[in-house]
């Protein structure tokens, strides 16, 4: 009867196989981490100045970070906080499901921004006021009423001491 197993020479055959991919797979990842990069690293602070920013904080409560703000400078202004709380409190209106006039929110924002102190900025004060005459503009070939505008401002804290 015929010995059913593993022999020597199949053994030595499969050791020679590993051997070649162990070798082949050291040689690839040596040459890969000896190779300089001449790219550069890219992402980072923004050269054209934009700033971004998240919610923290709504109506004096903290909240899960949401959104994401960016202000860009203009030739007049540089970027602000005060550009994204606009944006921000838009959203927060839409996010409560908060229409007109009845959309009064106080909240406040984080810096994102690559290389900031990730500062806290606020808390800025958002209401809607109604325009006395529509505003009409057309987008992407649809015309676009709009019957109020957004005013948001900074509200000024006392330091307790």
């Amino acid at each position: 009867m015929p010995k059913k197993g593993y022999t020597e020479s199949q053994f030595r055959k499969d050791l020679q196989d590993l051997n070649k991919l162990i070798n082949s797979f050291n040689s690839s990842v040596g040459k890969k981490s000896r190779r300089k990069s001449s790219r550069k690293q890219s992402g980072g602070k923004k050269a054209d100045g934009e700033r971004r920013f998240v919610v923290v904080e709504v109506n004096g409560k903290k909240v899960k970070p949401f959104g994401r703000y960016s202000s860009k400078p203009t030739k007049m202004n540089p970027a602000s906080p005060g550009q994204a709380a606009k944006r921000a409190y838009k959203q927060i209106c839409l996010k409560h499901k908060l229409k007109g006039t009845k959309c009064n929110v106080t909240f406040s924002l984080r810096e994102t921004t690559r290389g900031s102190s990730k500062k806290v900025y606020g808390p800025y004060k958002g209401s809607m006021k109604k325009l006395k005459k529509p505003r009409v503009f057309e987008r992407d070939g649809k015309k676009i009423t709009s019957r109020f505008e957004a005013i948001v401002k900074s509200v000024k804290t006392k330091n307790k001491k």
